[in-house]
């Protein structure tokens, strides 16, 4: 997040936001974790539909050719889960030309002028992908494409969720 003026910014092309609390215990004390969300799905593009936002998914064929094929060569199946991977993109936001600003109102206003100096004509500008942002699963996947190609794995032609290597 950073600080930007309010003025020049379109107000349509700003989205709400919303706080979430949550208290965990470590240590032995109670530790406050706490998190901005962006209200993405109100966001004006998305309502009007001119977002990509889609990513793909591994189709059910996709998956039963690897098992079987696993199965068939004696290979042990593995499985990983990236936690935060919606937020963990390449790149900065604005490089990408997308820029998205949040309106903080009310008490998260005050919260965030005590905690980071928001002044009253202020908005937050994201520097990453948010949480909440509709996008983040096709950023996501863009990042991983990205990655596989770099490791020389390649797409397979009947489904983009699915990595080859000749290798």
């Amino acid at each position: 997040w950073e600080r930007v003026p309010a003025d020049g910014v379109d107000q349509e092309s700003c989205c709400p936001m919303r706080f979430l609390l949550k208290w965990k215990m470590k240590s032995g004390k109670r530790v406050a974790n706490a998190r901005v969300l962006y209200l993405g799905f109100k966001h004006r593009d998305v309502l009007e539909k001119a977002l990509d936002k889609n990513a793909q998914t591994l189709s059910r064929t996709a998956r039963n050719f690897v098992m079987a094929t696993c199965a068939q060569c004696g290979w042990k199946v593995l499985t990983a889960d990236v936690k935060g991977a919606f937020m963990q993109t390449d790149g900065d936001l604005q490089e990408k030309d997308m820029h998205l600003y949040g309106t903080p109102t009310g008490e998260k206003k005050r919260r965030l002028a005590r905690l980071m100096g928001l002044q009253a004509n202020e908005l937050l500008r994201m520097k990453k992908p948010p949480f909440g942002d509709v996008r983040s699963p096709k950023l996501w996947s863009n990042t991983v494409r990205k990655a596989m190609t770099e490791m020389y794995f390649y797409e397979h032609r009947l489904d983009a969720c699915l990595y080859m290597s000749y290798k």
